[in-house]
């Protein structure tokens, strides 16, 4: 029998797929772009950088391969084994005498394949900040190790949570929280530990995280750099030791819990108690049955609501417990702009699952032999989505204008305690409060382009994970690089001129928002004129008729002696 057969079978058709060629290019042109308009902005400016080009330019690389290598197993893995489990194959792999290790290896290194190639080539653009020069090359290397390992933890999580799920969005969901759970928890553990002992600088349990070994790749506390690294990558292959475990015992999903007299703890966080339920039905279905059938499943936007508060609750305690103004405001824009985040894909994965899941069940082109007109179904989608992430969205919008006004606070303190206050604290004030309202329109447009351009995705996608990353990367993260150089130049070019920088914030935030618009109108129209074609022609063709039959045979032909009908004359 050959060995790893699964692996073998796997890694064959992955070599076949043209897009593992197409995402090295990708990645090696998206690298040497971003290096190009670093260097750009640096020569243009005439030193603006200094002698740190080479810094700037690493540490650019470096968290956006870090956070690349965190968000892998997300939207690669999270819905190997789940996907497998759907379509009833994964059974049939178990009913041989393969072992759980075989499938769950084969599809941890089908899945890793992209993301090693991609950065395997971005790398060498990394590089080029070791020859610029304030890079060492242990500091390169170590990065390259952290990048690796992280990835490989990622992935595992994927596989794990994978292995356990049958849904793609709550494996989506799932994997996210684990490997949140990992990055963000140590730390505040260890933060809790030293607040409370007073031992400051003490890790009890940040080496079980990828961040702190990533943090110390450019220190000189290898022993501690060796150690989280070891730590990460023990738990990685504890994470492929329990989907191989869970794997074939858990093949089928979840229990079925129907038939039972009380709904199971997991139904009533989806769909409620009984009583609400037959409420949201009563005053739903006869309405709009659109808004009763998108709305019902309630459990993504409880889970945004629990992150939402857990996070703020934390900023609170740390700004209570440490009592500096300064710390709460400046820390807490890394909070909200990860929960930001959070709220996008999620935006992003219930946008497009609606779309996605009656399409491929066929219910979606049920509903259009209907009386229910197309522009029901969207409408009624995006009611839900209203409803659904409205007030978190809004929560954390008047989260970031209270960040904002801490910020101003604190600085003006500063400039107080430093006997600066006066022209010197407008200057400053001014940008700043500029900045945090630009923030706020810019994030609540950029999240409608999010709900709108899901919805597309999810009409011309079969997997949710493939949708929720084309949106994430074509709304969020492409504008976003592409605004950032906007900023610097135009930064660089008001240091010069004299002008005021709130126009620069004022400029990018009108660019951002029309960007943003561009993406709404254009959604909205593909989706909206696109639908009905999409539902009924975008899968596989069924035919309700008979096969016809197969063609008669060609006549015997009469032997010597008898006539055309076999009889003897």
């Amino acid at each position: 029998m050959t060995f790893l057969p699964i692996v073998e079978r796997e890694l064959r058709v992955a070599a076949r797929k043209g897009r593992t060629y197409w995402s090295r290019v990708a990645a090696g042109a998206a690298a040497v772009f971003l290096a190009a308009g670093v260097l750009g902005l640096a020569e243009m400016q005439k030193g603006a950088f200094g002698t740190s080009v080479g810094l700037a330019l690493f540490s650019l690389f470096k968290w956006l391969s870090f956070a690349f290598a965190c968000l892998a197993g997300i939207f690669l893995t999270s819905d190997c084994l789940s996907e497998e489990k759907r379509e009833g194959t994964l059974g049939l792999l178990f009913l041989t005498d393969l072992r759980g290790y075989d499938v769950v290896l084969g599809k941890l290194l089908t899945h890793s394949v992209h993301a090693s190639y991609g950065l395997l080539a971005a790398f060498p653009v990394i590089g080029l900040s070791f020859l610029l020069g304030g890079v060492t090359g242990g500091e390169f290397w170590r990065l390259i190790l952290v990048v690796f390992n992280t990835l490989l933890f990622s992935l595992s999580a994927g596989v794990l949570v994978s292995s356990r799920s049958r849904d793609a969005q709550k494996a989506m969901g799932g994997t996210l929280v684990l490997v949140g759970f990992f990055l963000a928890i140590p730390p505040v553990l260890d933060w809790a530990i030293a607040s409370v002992t007073a031992s400051a600088g003490a890790h009890y349990f940040s080496w079980f995280g990828p961040l702190f070994a990533f943090g110390l790749t450019g220190s000189t506390r290898l022993g501690d750099f060796w150690l989280s690294f070891g730590v990460v990558h023990a738990t990685a292959w504890l994470f492929f030791l329990g989907a191989s475990f869970l794997a074939r015992r858990r093949w089928q999903g979840e229990p079925d819990c129907a038939g039972k007299g009380t709904p199971s703890r997991a139904e009533r966080f989806r769909f409620g108690s009984p009583s609400r339920r037959l409420a949201l039905r009563r005053s739903l279905l006869a309405d709009d049955p659109i808004r009763w059938l998108a709305v019902r499943d309630q459990w993504l936007g409880r889970v945004v609501w629990f992150l939402l508060i857990s996070t703020i609750a934390v900023w609170v305690l740390v700004a209570v417990s440490t009592r500096s103004s300064p710390v709460a405001a400046y820390s807490s824009a890394t909070l909200a702009g990860l929960v930001g985040l959070v709220l996008f894909v999620a935006v992003a994965s219930q946008a497009s699952r609606f779309l996605l899941d009656g399409k491929q069940s066929g219910a979606l082109e049920l509903l259009l032999v209907t009386p229910v007109r197309m522009d029901q179904i969207v409408r009624g989608h995006w009611w839900a989505l209203r409803r659904m992430f409205l007030l978190p969205v809004i929560g954390l919008l008047l989260w970031k204008l209270a960040i904002t006004v801490l910020q101003i606070a604190a600085y003006i303190a500063m400039l107080k305690t430093a006997g600066q206050a006066g022209a010197t604290a407008n200057i400053q004030v001014i940008p700043q409060f500029v900045g945090g309202l630009v923030g706020v329109i810019t994030y609540l447009t950029e999240i409608v382009a999010v709900a709108w351009f899901g919805m597309w995705m999810g009409l011309t996608t079969r997997k949710i994970n493939v949708a929720v990353s084309k949106t994430i990367v074509f709304v969020v993260f492409l504008p976003w690089l592409a605004l950032t150089f906007i900023q610097l130049a135009l930064m660089f070019s008001v240091a010069v001129t004299g002008t005021g920088f709130w126009l620069t914030q004022v400029i990018v935030g009108a660019v951002a928002v029309s960007l943003d618009v561009a993406f709404i109108v254009w959604s909205r129209r593909k989706v909206l004129g696109s639908i009905q074609e999409l539902a009924v022609h975008d899968k596989p063709s069924v035919s309700l008729s008979p096969p016809p039959l197969p063609p008669l045979p060609p006549p015997i032909p009469a032997a010597a002696g008898q006539d055309s009908s076999g009889i003897a004359s």
